[in-house]
């Protein structure tokens, strides 16, 4: 599997997740208003109010609390995208690094050699070509 795959699959768990908080912070709006009465009038109206509180806390903080952690969980994977993409650039840039010493060692090189044509006197021959380093002395750098 390469990044491009594991990317979009991030991208699409992220999708899955907050759809799934959304449905059930919605879900939690509705079970707490088909579940809710008008509360009696009197005696009965605090004891009305604190069935409805107790109602709302075991459907609709449960769905909610279920929201909250697919949020969280959808904060991990962001992080882990945002991480794979980091990698990425580091990689990239560590090769880019590693090919432009190449090619400056290599100019320093050119830049060094001296092009000699040999000849023999008399020996009628063709003349040889041949690269041969100058006499220019490379300093360590310190």
């Amino acid at each position: 599997m390469n990044l491009h795959q594991k990317g979009t699959g991030i991208k699409r768990g992220i999708g899955i997740c907050i759809f799934f908080a959304v449905a059930c912070v919605i879900a939690g709006f509705v079970v707490g208003l088909l579940g809710y009465q008008n509360p009696r009038t009197g005696s009965d109206h605090l004891n009305d109010l604190g069935n409805f509180g107790s109602y709302l806390q075991g459907t609709t903080a449960s769905l909610w609390a279920l929201a909250g952690v697919l949020l969280i969980f959808v904060a991990f994977l962001a992080q882990m995208r945002q991480f794979q993409i980091q990698h990425d650039s580091i990689k990239r840039q560590n090769f880019e690094s590693a090919f432009f010493q190449l090619v400056n060692l290599h100019n320093q090189n050119v830049a060094q050699m001296r092009y000699f044509e040999k000849t023999s006197p008399g020996s009628g021959k063709k003349p040889t070509s041949t690269w041969e380093p100058s006499e220019v002395s490379i300093e360590p750098r310190g």
